[in-house]
């Protein structure tokens, strides 16, 4: 990811689109995303079919690791496939049984297993900020993200 840095640019090719990068170029809407998603806050089912267990979804809050991420340079602390949110790493997602993950340029979904809830958020334009207090570009989601989260948490309140 960073050598060289991938461009935003590059994100819209062709090449790009068609190429097979595990855990580098899913491509999806934030319906389909939250969809797919909906499996960790839904205890391994959507639609009445299981594809994950309620103990293989309760690892995911199990921390693997902690600390700054050697690739984005940001802290972090990773469960199993996700990472467990912070006040740094993603503070529209307050600390509990949730876990997150996004995209280059602002994408972003958060699971909180104790409400049920996925949010999804996937951009028309990407953006590039960086994470609170750092000069580091964020890993995942932005200040519109944080805006859309702010909303969807006062809805539930």
């Amino acid at each position: 990811m960073t050598g060289p840095f991938l461009r935003a640019t590059e994100c819209n090719t062709e090449r790009w689109r068609r190429a097979e990068i595990p855990a580098a170029n899913g491509h999806g809407n934030a319906r389909s995303i939250a969809r797919v998603q909906a499996l960790v806050s839904h205890a391994g089912e959507v639609d009445g079919v299981r594809l994950l267990s309620a103990e293989t979804v309760e690892r995911i809050f199990e921390v693997r690791a902690s600390g700054v991420d050697r690739v984005l340079g940001l802290p972090l602390t990773f469960g199993t496939g996700w990472a467990l949110p912070d006040a740094h790493s993603m503070p529209s997602a307050a600390p509990g049984r949730r876990c997150f993950w996004g995209g280059l340029g602002g994408s972003v979904v958060v699971n909180d297993v104790d409400q049920r809830l996925t949010i999804a958020y996937a951009m028309n334009r990407m953006v590039m900020e960086h994470a609170p207090g750092t000069r580091i570009v964020r890993p995942c989601g932005d200040s519109r993200f944080d805006a859309y989260a702010e909303v969807v948490a006062e809805a539930l309140a």
